[in-house]
């Protein structure tokens, strides 16, 4: 998984399933390390920040090359949120997650 620089819808491109991603040849890549904000989806989260993902650790491996001042925000909609949920160790949690009708933040 990798980010790149997109500075203008122009240089969006039909990716994998056809969604909109940026042109690797015009948008460079930014290191994990330099990115301060992160939006991150989920198929859902907990009101402590943990997530589910799709199975594949992708984010989780992502995430875990951060800066550690980067914020982590999930994004999903109310009915995603849940009490509980088994997460494992190396289940990256979030700072915030923003649904439609609410911000829920942790670790402050």
């Amino acid at each position: 998984m990798e980010f790149h620089r997109c500075d203008s819808i122009g240089l969006l491109r039909p990716g994998p399933w056809n969604l909109v991603e940026p042109d690797p040849e015009q948008c460079p890549v930014v290191p994990a390390t330099e990115i301060d904000l992160l939006l991150i989806p989920g198929l859902a989260f907990t009101r402590a920040g943990g997530r589910l993902g799709r199975g594949g650790g992708f984010y989780d491996r992502y995430l875990s090359g951060i800066h550690p001042r980067a914020v982590k925000i999930g994004v999903c909609f109310k009915r995603q949120i849940f009490l509980f949920m088994p997460l494992d160790v190396h289940d990256i949690e979030m700072d915030l997650v923003i649904t439609e009708s609410e911000v829920n933040r942790f670790g402050e």
